[in-house]
C-alpha cells in the first residue's frame, strides 16, 4: 500500500476514534433517500456595508426555497470586527431556520480580532451546530458528520471537513 492510502486509513481511523459522537442534531435522509446540503461561502459580512443586506436576504431566500437539511459554512463568512460579535449575528440568522449547521473556516475568519478556535468554542455552544474539533490534528474544525440513513440506524454517508490552514 503507498503512502497515501496508509496515511488516508491513519487519519480515518484517528477520526473514528477522537470525534465526538454526541452531536447535538442528528442528520439523516429523508424517507426519499434524498439529503439535501446547502452551502455558503465567501459571504463577507460586514454589518457597515451597502451590500450586506442583500446578502443576508439571498442567505433566507436560498434556506427557504431549498429547505436544507444541514447547511454548511465554508469560510470567510464575517469581514470586519468584532468577528464574534458579527459571527454570532450569522448563527442566530441560522438557529432560527431550525436547520443544524457546520463551520470550516476560510482564511479570512481569523484575520481580525478573534481566532478561529474562541470562533468555533463559541458556535459549538448552539444547539444547532455539528461542528467538531478533532483533538490532535492541525488547525480548527476538523471532524467528520455521520448521515444516519432513513429507515436503520447506520451510516449512510459521511461529511468530511478540514481546515486546510490557508
Amino acid at each position: 500500500m503507498n503512502k497515501f492510502a496508509n496515511r488516508l486509513l491513519v487519519l480515518m481511523a484517528f477520526f473514528a476514534l477522537c470525534s465526538c459522537s454526541e452531536k447535538q442534531a442528528k442528520l439523516e435522509f429523508n424517507e426519499n433517500g434524498e439529503f439535501k446540503i446547502l452551502q455558503f461561502t465567501d459571504t463577507h459580512l460586514i454589518p457597515s456595508n451597502e451590500t450586506t443586506p442583500l446578502v443576508w436576504e439571498n442567505i433566507r431566500n436560498a434556506i427557504t426555497a431549498e429547505k436544507p437539511d444541514l447547511i454548511m459554512l465554508t469560510g470567510d463568512q464575517v469581514y470586519a470586527k468584532p468577528a464574534l460579535e458579527n459571527y454570532r449575528i450569522l448563527l442566530d440568522t441560522l438557529d432560527k431556520f431550525g436547520v443544524p449547521y457546520g463551520i470550516v473556516f476560510g482564511n479570512h475568519d481569523k484575520e481580525f480580532d478573534q481566532t478561529n478556535a474562541a470562533l468555533l468554542k463559541d458556535a459549538m455552544t448552539r444547539p444547532l451546530c455539528v461542528a467538531g474539533d478533532t483533538p490532535g490534528l492541525h488547525g480548527e474544525g476538523n471532524y467528520f458528520l455521520e448521515v444516519k440513513s432513513h429507515s436503520a440506524d447506520t451510516t449512510a454517508s459521511v461529511v468530511w471537513c478540514f481546515d486546510t490552514g490557508s
